[in-house]
C-alpha cells in the first residue's frame, strides 16, 4: 500500500530523542498499519524484523516522549493523526474516503476522527459542552481572552484567514484561501494553545524570507504554516532568509537549495 511519508520526522525533537529501537518501531508502525492507522501487534515478528526484543512496554515508553499510539479495546493500536496526515479532512464527496470512513467505523473511531470528538466524549452533556467551547473559540477566546492579547493579533480562525489573504494581496506571490474548513479549525485550535503561536508575528516574518515567496520554486501555504509548531517556529526564527545558500542536508534549517526537494511539504 502506497502512502505519504513524513520526511520531516527526522528533524522533530521528540523523534530525535528516541532510542534506535523506538525509532525503528515508529517506522514499522507507520509502514505496517492499515489504511486508517490501526495495526495488530505481532511482537515476535516485530522483534525479528527490528533485530532486538520489542514488547508492549516499548509503546508506553514511546508515548512518554510523544503520545502517538493508543491501545484500542480490541487489543489493536491506533496511530493518532495518521488519517489527517494521509488524506486530510475525510468527506463523502471523495469516493476513496468512503472506504476509509467504513474502516474507521469498524474500529469504533469514526466519531473521533471525522467529527473531532475526543476519546470519552459520548454523552449529550459532554457534546454540548464541547460545542459551547467551540463557540467561545470562534469568538476569539482561544488561548486566553482577546482583551489580554495585542490588538492586531488574530484570535479566531476567520481572523487568521483574513490576515493570511491580506498578506497574499501585499506580496502577490502567495495563494489565498477561500474558506476555513473543519480541518483547518481543528489545527488552529491546537496552534492557539501553543504559547509561541502569534499569527501576526508569523505573517510579518514571511516577506523577509525569499524562499517562502518562491525564490526556489516553492511558496509557503496557509495549511503548511498551521500544520505543526515546528513549521511556524522555523518561520519566526528566520530559517529561510538565506535558505538556498545553506550547505548540508536536511529538509528544514539547512538544505541544498533545490526546490524540488521541498515540494511535497505543500501536501502536509
Amino acid at each position: 500500500m502506497k502512502r505519504y511519508i513524513d520526511t520531516d520526522l527526522w528533524q522533530k525533537q521528540w523523534y530525535m530523542d528516541l532510542s534506535l529501537k523506538l525509532k525503528l518501531l515508529v517506522r514499522y508502525m507507520y509502514d505496517n498499519c492499515d489504511c486508517v492507522g490501526v495495526f495488530t501487534p505481532n511482537w515476535r515478528l516485530i522483534s525479528f524484523l527490528i533485530g532486538v526484543d520489542v514488547t508492549e512496554d516499548d509503546i508506553c515508553e514511546l508515548n512518554n516522549h510523544k503520545v502517538l499510539v493508543e491501545k484500542l479495546e480490541n487489543g489493536k493500536f491506533f496511530i493518532a493523526g495518521f488519517v489527517e496526515f494521509q488524506y486530510g479532512e475525510l468527506t463523502t464527496s471523495c469516493k476513496p474516503h468512503i472506504r476509509y470512513m467504513e474502516e474507521l467505523k469498524k474500529h469504533g473511531l469514526y466519531e473521533r476522527v471525522c467529527k473531532g470528538y475526543a476519546k470519552g466524549i459520548n454523552t449529550l452533556e459532554e457534546q454540548e459542552k464541547d460545542k459551547e467551547e467551540e463557540k467561545e473559540e470562534e469568538k476569539g477566546l482561544l488561548g486566553g481572552k482577546a482583551a489580554d492579547l495585542p490588538l492586531n493579533v488574530p484570535t479566531s480562525a476567520e481572523e487568521c484567514m483574513a490576515a493570511w489573504n491580506s498578506l497574499c494581496e501585499q506580496t502577490g506571490k502567495l495563494a489565498k484561501i477561500k474558506t476555513i474548513s473543519d480541518g483547518r479549525k481543528r489545527k488552529l485550535k491546537t496552534r492557539f494553545k501553543e504559547k509561541n503561536f502569534n499569527f501576526e508575528a508569523i505573517l510579518k516574518a514571511i516577506p523577509s524570507q525569499p524562499f517562502l515567496l518562491g525564490s526556489e520554486g516553492w511558496t509557503v501555504t496557509f495549511d503548511w504554516l498551521i500544520e505543526s509548531e515546528e513549521h511556524y517556529l522555523k518561520v519566526l526564527e528566520g530559517n529561510y532568509k538565506n535558505f538556498s545558500q545553506k550547505k548540508g542536508g536536511g529538509r528544514y534549517g539547512s538544505g541544498t537549495g533545490n526546490a524540488s526537494e521541498y515540494g511535497d511539504v505543500i501536501e502536509k
